[in-house]
């Protein structure tokens, strides 16, 4: 049997999804190798189950009525609230879009009891779904001999006598941790010991979810907004070969391809694009506002030719489109999904909720820092950039 596991759980680091799948590709490992061809993100059409672990919108288009595809939910959309920071708008649609992930696949498989009852008032046959609680390893989870304990209290501070509770899970208010506050005000002759932090902490320079709250480290000016079309094209960076160009040496130089989404980011976080004559020169950097309240900060690595463009240098005659993004296509297929045409969200990144909506406001980032520079220390996406679709439960 060929199994093709489906998940990019993994991306962030200490949640529950990426715990339970890593356990199952270890029990599969150890007990189901002589009977199982197990592959990890192949994407293949020749396999004969696809078991999906993370609702990314790759793996949605996997699910063919064909295929036989099996849907591990560990998480319902009403669980998100407060996990998960987006404008409600957007919050909505993704939501909805969970749920047709769910009635997408052949079989599914809760995590928790009390999915089953709300999957089915979301309309999905009980018939297809399945109750298989978690597992862990007895080799990693086990209970201590009286000496290791006796360490472990004094490491942390806690009389062998003392009354211990112990909360364990992601620092999120849908875990509890604000009764496990109040109780431990109401009880001081307790101790309150907390396990776990946040997986989707601030990790890294580059993360989609800062869009939201752009951390402005430098002074800015705003510039005239020459255009305000919506559409938001791409083009590969190994596309750009002529290797004494300034374009090329600055990409070899100051960028890096996110491993997750496969955008080029500088080490301030503004992702690479390719920009019109009319917004300066290459290492240029900007931030363009939406109407959604995203603003995407961007460096320039690219310039259009005058001749693709309108008059000014602005927008692309073919497709109106003032920011092109410079990827990595390989890595952006895999993680956002193509489309019938072959190209990654079928050639306009404003098929994505991210990045849709039309041009407000434009700044030109300058070099000096901005004294009132705050930073929000919003949510990682993955190691270094979270989604929504390899979101956690944590359980």
């Amino acid at each position: 049997l060929k199994i093709d596991m489906l998940s990019h759980a993994t991306s962030a680091p200490a949640q529950g999804v990426a715990s339970v799948y890593l356990e199952l590709m270890n029990l599969m490992e150890k007990y189901g190798k002589d009977d199982f061809e197990i592959a990890l993100n192949r994407h293949s059409s020749k396999m004969d189950l696809y078991h999906i672990h993370s609702v990314n919108p790759s793996f949605y288009l996997m699910m063919k009525k064909n295929r036989t595809t099996i849907c591990f939910v560990h998480f319902m959309p009403d669980t998100l609230e407060g996990s998960i920071r987006l404008p409600k708008f957007a919050f909505r649609i993704f939501k909805k879009y969970v749920i047709s992930f769910y009635k997408k696949a052949k079989e599914i498989v809760v995590v928790n009891p009390s999915f089953k009852k709300e999957l089915v008032e979301y309309g999905l046959d009980e018939k297809r779904i399945t109750y298989i609680p978690n597992f862990v390893s007895h080799e990693d989870f086990y209970p201590v001999d009286e000496e290791t304990r006796k360490k472990i209290r004094k490491e942390y501070k806690i009389p062998d006598n003392a009354f211990v509770v112990l909360g364990v899970g992601q620092v999120q208010t849908r875990k509890g941790i604000l009764d496990f506050i109040r109780m431990s005000e109401e009880n001081p002759d307790m101790y309150f010991v907390w396990a776990g932090g946040f997986s989707f902490k601030n990790s890294g320079a580059f993360t989609q979810r800062n869009f939201y709250d752009i951390e402005r480290k430098y002074e800015t000016r705003e510039v005239g907004a020459c255009a305000f079309g919506a559409v938001k094209s791409y083009m590969d960076y190994r596309a750009i070969t002529n290797t004494s160009s300034r374009q090329y040496r600055f990409i070899r130089n100051y960028m890096e391809v996110d491993k997750t989404t496969g955008f080029l980011h500088d080490e301030d976080g503004f992702i690479g694009v390719a920009l019109g004559s009319y917004y300066g020169v290459i290492g240029s950097r900007y931030y363009f506002t939406l109407d959604s309240g995203v603003t995407l900060p961007v460096v320039k690595i690219d310039e259009k030719d005058d001749r693709d463009t309108d008059a000014s240098g602005c927008y692309h005659l073919y497709d109106s489109s003032v920011i092109e993004f410079v990827i990595d296509s390989d890595i952006a297929n895999s993680y956002y999904g193509y489309y019938g045409n072959g190209l990654v969200l079928q050639g306009n990144f404003a098929n994505y909720p991210l990045f849709r909506g039309n041009i407000v406001k434009v700044e030109e980032v300058l070099e000096e820092e901005n004294p009132e520079h705050v930073s929000y220390g919003v949510y990682s996406e993955k190691d270094e950039g979270y989604s929504p679709f390899v979101y956690g439960s944590g359980y």
